[in-house]
């Protein structure tokens, strides 16, 4: 039995699986007690082994336990062992430890050098370096970070020099808490706050104290003293006070305000991702890379400007002291000391003068970093990062970060909170604020047509009721503070966009969680630069008057509104806003510089307007409400758009009798020989309804809307004149409406054109794809993605458009209701109410040219009764 086993075993001694197995076993042997195995051998292996797994035809085998399923366990294992060695590996860390120390020392020397370079502040010389821990003893006592270290004859010696402008640009620097961080270590914290507990002053500079500012407003403040001339308390030198040294001093202004950009994104920032890599090595740089590249880009991008203005006040001061002095040249007066002109050249030479200054190994060594914390060097995705992103998280976050990085630093990044999860999916690429909690639901407004998951929904509570109980809150904190109740609490106050507004429900709800890429759409279209602020519209009532809101009816009309948004997002005047509320809770709100509001000029009440539905059955008419409306809707629609079928108020009685169909020549009939029989179903009374177009419209046609849809105004006739006119005369007017979009000649009472739909993006709007629109009748057609033969939308404009809105630069704001995609075929045969099987979808159409899309929104508001 023996010789039998040995005779089997024999012929697979040379075959090329027994070999590479006993290749790996020897390595594994070799290595295994090897406690410095490099990266490169061990990702040398792993690569060999990813390679052969590429090839499993090669390796046939019946067995369960074959040769491909052993060499995926073994690159399986050699990952977990290439983590390891990331994981001892400090190579992240070193990198991180020496950017921080050639920080420093760019920073102390940057510092020395504006501090003596072009100043005459002589009383420098009496200390004995001009280091920052040295600094710090010498600092008057308000402001000084550390009070316990203070030296009295240093302070009083610089006493004078720090009252000057330069020398309070410096004393603002010194004395931020993260020049504290970089300078004596983030160990330290609880030095000042011990400081802060016993009544010291302690550092500025900390998130949400004026410190910050104040150097921000003094730098400000400099720079007008040095516009308008003041140069007595200035502390620069004579020859820098000339009026053609204006670019001097803006350099020297420059490098200050560089430096504070660059000690918060050094002692705030990089401090934390420098714990990480010594807490979990490479492995922690390089699963952060995404927010440490960009971070480390922004670094040397204030260093690159640094640089930029110390070369320029460099050259200034060699061509106006040095130079001058050399060539016999008289220099105004106050100058600096000799030993001061010193100092200040060998601190430039340090900082900024050949291959070896901290200036540059600080730029090679931070591009050294990316490299070695680049995510190839990642296996594979793990657990664990601890409390370091969290907090790093809420750094990245602050406003204080982004004023300091600007608008260079990406604005749509995973979160940290996902880094500490061992997951394998991709992160969520989101910025968000840990404040701005929202319910998820504004993806249906700026991402494209894809499936989605069905929301739970529940009916909300009645509108006048919680109003009434915020009303009475109100009027109780007005009571017993003496002052008007915060708004923060109203039913409004959410975040919504002033261009349009949603209406109530659930679209009501998603509106609060529009992500931000919506407000930079809105400051891209009002060419606002920056970051938009929320400005809060002043109350119109007084502190004693309690707050209340009237019922729909009673709501006033005027520039008087009982109450506005205090989140809206606009730079209109605060005194112009008037609001309108409806019988379903929904409130509207319009501005007077914008003309007349949308629910003004009606021939009817707005609630009559959007609610009643005339029904014409046997001569008679009589009003339906809306949930009567619909319940009367045949329950056999397969509309894939629409749920249900119901008319809007389409006008005053009387119609004419018109076709849907784009084909199809209207005819002219009479009113009064329409007698529908009993027998009629919903739906076709519905389409007859809808086919009809009002003889007197609520509001007036105009000449240039009765041309696209080929009616006269005021008259019962297709024509103008009443009667026909020939197919050329129709195509030749409707040519000269719709210049360069009209792709075939259209029957009348056809509108078409050629449009870009929008999203929200990060800068502003983004072409998602094209369409064709087609209004048809009292339909709108919406197209396939590039074609113009296949309807992917049939829009009912009566029932199905929530709202329509015309945006500037040519763009349509379309909110229509359609049918709910429902997530299982046994979901249909669960009862449902009616606002369970509906959601609202928000289109952005791009027309050009513009007046085309003032056509589609006059003829759409037409249709709709809301003119």
């Amino acid at each position: 039995m023996g010789t039998r086993a040995q005779t089997s075993i024999a012929p697979y001694r040379h075959d090329p699986r027994t070999r590479l197995i006993e290749l790996l076993k020897r390595w594994l042997r070799t290595n295994a007690a090897n406690a410095n195995i490099s990266e490169e051998e061990v990702r040398r292996m792993c690569a060999l082994c990813r390679d052969l797994l590429n090839y499993p035809n090669l390796f046939p085998s019946r067995n369960k336990t074959s040769f491909m399923h052993a060499l995926s366990e073994a690159y399986e294992h050699l990952e977990l062992q290439l983590r390891q060695v990331l994981e001892r590996d400090r190579t992240c860390a070193e990198l991180a430890t020496r950017c921080l120390s050639l920080s420093r020392n760019l920073v102390s020397d940057a510092i020395t050098f504006l501090l003596l370079a072009a100043t005459h502040l002589t009383q420098t010389d009496n200390l004995p370096s001009l280091e920052v821990v040295v600094l710090w003893q010498s600092l008057p006592a308000i402001g000084n970070p550390l009070p316990s270290r203070a030296d009295p004859q240093l302070q009083k010696s610089m006493q004078d020099a720090w009252s000057t402008l330069i020398g309070s640009l410096i004393t603002s620097l010194l004395g931020l808490r993260w020049t504290f961080h970089l300078f004596a270590g983030v160990g330290t914290d609880q030095e000042l706050k011990a400081l802060a507990h016993d009544g010291g002053h302690g550092t500025s500079g900390t998130p949400g104290t004026p410190g910050a500012k104040d150097t921000l407003a003094q730098i400000h403040c400099v720079r007008e003293e040095f516009a308008a001339g003041h140069f007595k308390l200035s502390g620069l030198a004579g020859p820098f006070r000339e009026p053609q040294q204006q670019e001097t001093r803006e350099n020297l202004l420059v490098a200050v305000e560089s430096l504070y950009d660059l000690l918060y994104l050094l002692g705030e920032v990089l401090l934390h991702f420098h714990r990480i890599s010594d807490s979990l090595g490479d492995y922690g740089m390089i699963r952060v890379s995404l927010w440490l590249h960009p971070c480390l880009d922004s670094v040397i991008e204030k260093v690159q400007r640094l640089q930029a203005s110390l070369k320029g006040l460099s050259k200034a001061v060699d061509a106006e002291l040095v130079i001058a002095k050399a060539r016999g040249r008289t220099v105004k007066k106050p100058l600096p000391s000799d030993r001061m002109s010193s100092r200040a050249h060998a601190a430039v030479e340090r900082a900024l003068v050949g291959q070896d200054c901290h200036l540059s190994a600080l730029l090679h060594t931070l591009e050294e970093l990316k490299t070695r914390s680049s995510p190839e060097r990642l296996p594979h995705v793990v657990e664990g990062l601890g409390d370091a992103c969290v907090q790093l998280q809420t750094v990245l976050t602050s406003p204080q970060f982004r004023a300091r990085v600007g608008d260079s630093f990406p604005q749509r990044l995973p979160s940290l909170a996902n880094m500490t999860r061992g997951s394998d999916q991709r992160p969520n690429l989101q910025l968000m604020n840990v404040d701005e909690a929202h319910d998820g639901h504004s993806a249906a407004y700026s991402d494209p047509e894809e499936p989605q998951e069905p929301q739970p929904y529940q009916d909300p509570p009645d509108q006048s009721l919680a109003y009434r109980d915020t009303a009475q809150k109100g009027q109780q904190k007005t009571e017993q503070n003496g002052a008007p109740a915060d708004t923060a609490d109203l039913p409004d106050a959410d975040h919504s966009v002033c261009f349009f507004l949603f209406g109530q429900g659930e679209a009501r709800r998603r509106s609060r969680s529009l992500s931000n890429a919506v407000w930079s759409t809105f400051r891209s279209m009002r060419g606002m630069r920056g970051p938009t602020w929320h400005a809060s519209l002043p109350s119109t009532r007084g502190p004693s008057t309690p707050y209340t809101v009237a019922a729909p009816s009673s709501v006033p009309h005027g520039p008087h509104a009982p109450h506005a948004p205090n989140d809206l997002v606009s730079e209109l005047s605060p005194d112009g806003w008037i609001c309108r509320t409806g019988s379903g809770g929904r409130t509207s709100w319009h501005h007077t510089s914008l003309g007349p509001a949308p629910w003004d000029g009606q021939g009817r009440e707005p609630d009559e307007l959007f609610h009643a539905k005339p029904i014409s059955i046997g001569g008679s008419q009589q009003r339906l409400g809306t949930r009567d409306a619909r319940d009367t809707r045949d329950t056999r629609d397969t509309n894939p758009f629409s749920d249900d079928l119901e008319a809007e108020a389409m006008g005053a009685t009387g119609a004419t009798e018109r076709t849907t169909e784009p084909g199809i020549r209207h005819a002219h009939a009479d009113v009064t020989g329409f007698q529908p029989t009993p027998s009629v179903s919903a739906r076709e009374q519905l389409e007859i309804r809808l086919e009809r177009s009002p003889v007197t419209p609520v509001t007036p046609v105009t000449q240039e809307t009765s041309q696209v849809m080929d009616f006269g105004p005021f008259t019962d006739s297709p024509f103008g004149n009443g009667h026909a006119q020939d197919a050329s005369t129709r195509e030749s007017r409707r040519a000269s409406t719709m210049p360069g979009f009209m792709q075939k000649p259209l029957e009348r009472g056809c509108l078409r054109a050629e449009v870009q739909r929008l999203t929200t993006g990060v800068q502003g709007w983004k072409a998602h794809d094209s369409r064709s629109l087609l209004i048809t009748g009292s339909q709108l057609l919406i197209y396939q993605k590039g074609s113009t033969d296949q309807v992917k939308t049939v829009v009912d404009i009566c029932d199905d458009v929530e709202q329509c809105s015309l945006l500037p630069d040519g763009v349509l704001s379309l909110e229509v209701r359609r049918k709910r995609r429902r997530s299982s075929s046994l979901s249909r045969f669960t009862p449902r109410s009616r606002k369970d099987l509906d959601e609202r979808k928000l289109y952005f159409f791009k027309f050009e040219p513009q007046e085309l899309a003032q056509q589609f929104n006059e003829i759409l508001s037409q249709s709709r009764g809301t003119y």
